[in-house]
């Protein structure tokens, strides 16, 4: 091989290194998917009465982020919640128990929401735009 081919084969080798780098694994990356993945529109797609809910951004309270959860069914009703690792905890009105826990499946951009008592979970999908 010549030294061009050389030079070539190095520079193909590098730019494949930093491609999966910066597609797969994301060392410099802290937040968890869910923190920046959950926010938006989200609803069940199978149920006859489906949970459908909104999820903002809502600041932070000493660096832990926190989270607005519009409910819209059974009844409308606000909450806040929490980043705890990978999860967000809804909080509830007196903010002293965890009502919901959401957990975010990035690969298939769905949201799992669960009672903290185990008795009803859901999965939503995320509603376009």
């Amino acid at each position: 091989m010549t030294r061009t081919a050389y030079i070539i084969l190095i520079a193909a080798a590098a730019a494949i290194a930093v491609a999966v780098v910066l597609l797969v694994w994301r060392p410099f990356d802290s937040r968890p998917a869910i923190a920046d993945g959950a926010p938006g529109t989200w609803q069940e797609q199978t149920a006859a009465d489906p949970l459908r809910l909104t999820l903002s951004a809502a600041g932070d309270d000493g660096g832990v982020p926190m989270y607005s959860i519009a409910f819209q069914r059974p009844e409308a009703q606000t909450y806040s919640g929490r980043l705890e690792g990978d999860t967000i905890v809804v909080l509830s009105p007196d903010a002293q128990d965890t009502v919901w826990v959401i957990t975010y499946d990035e690969g298939a951009d769905a949201l799992l929401v669960a009672r903290a008592d185990g008795t009803q979970r859901h999965i939503l999908r995320r509603v376009p735009r």
